[in-house]
């Protein structure tokens, strides 16, 4: 039995306890919607990256001037999907105190990027987030996850507004997945959240055109909350989004 656990102790990768690890790969994510810089610790698929209890990740982030990346804010999960979730396929900490939950128990992301209450001792990868933005001025968006999907909406001041085609455009360019979001879609209550991010904030946003339907005319939510096919060469607000599995 001895001499086993010592050949087990010879493979088994060092970092896979919930302690600190002396060096952790890294991998960093620069996030334009609130000007914080990401880092995934531990950024291994395999079983060898380095991994920490709730509190190790807490200590280490502020042991490098940063922080726990926190649940609270979208764009911080939005983060961990693009770093952990869709990134990597792994579990991550995230920071903030569960309500009405006993001691002990913390917020993780999955690796399908959903959010759940666990227990705190597990080894766990984590995000440390800077603690302020950098010198890039943060875009002015809304943001919101729900449904299987991140979408945000540029712009609050108006200072992004555009034709369809460069709306489209801008989506794409955000990456792989990216895009307008479809009017007609029902099955993740996509209308709803144009209603929310756009008409309930007296908005006027551009959606994704239907090729079959849509020929001459581009549709929109108008600040009202209806569906309107209007000239596509105005310049108006718009919502990207992609799906947290893209």
């Amino acid at each position: 039995m001895a001499a086993l656990l010592v050949v087990l102790g010879a493979i088994m990768p060092r970092c896979i306890k919930a302690t600190a690890c002396e060096t952790y790969n890294k991998e960093t994510f620069f996030n334009p919607f609130d000007g914080h810089n990401y880092t995934l610790y531990g950024s291994y698929n395999a079983a060898t990256g380095c991994v920490g209890n709730f509190t190790t990740a807490k200590d280490t982030c502020e042991k490098d001037g940063l922080e726990l990346a926190p649940q609270a804010e979208p764009e911080s999960r939005f983060s961990l999907r693009k770093l952990c979730a869709v990134g990597k396929r792994v579990t991550c900490w995230l920071d903030g105190v569960p309500p009405e939950e006993p001691t002990g128990r913390c917020y993780v992301m999955s690796q399908e990027g959903d959010i759940h209450v666990q227990g705190c001792e597990q080894p766990v990868r984590f995000v440390c987030r800077s603690k302020h933005t950098v010198n890039t001025k943060p875009l002015d968006v809304l943001s919101l996850s729900t449904n299987g999907y991140d979408y945000v909406m540029y712009t609050r001041d108006a200072t992004v507004r555009t034709t369809h085609s460069g709306a489209a455009q801008f989506c794409q360019s955000l990456g792989s997945g990216w895009d307008l979001v479809p009017y007609w879609e029902s099955s993740s209550n996509a209308w709803d959240v144009l209603t929310e991010l756009c008409a309930a904030n007296g908005y006027t946003c551009w959606c994704k055109r239907d090729p079959a339907v849509d020929v001459n005319r581009c549709p929109l939510i108008a600040q009202d909350g209806t569906l309107q096919m209007q000239g596509c060469e105005q310049d108006v607000r718009f919502v990207c989004r992609k799906a947290w599995n893209a």
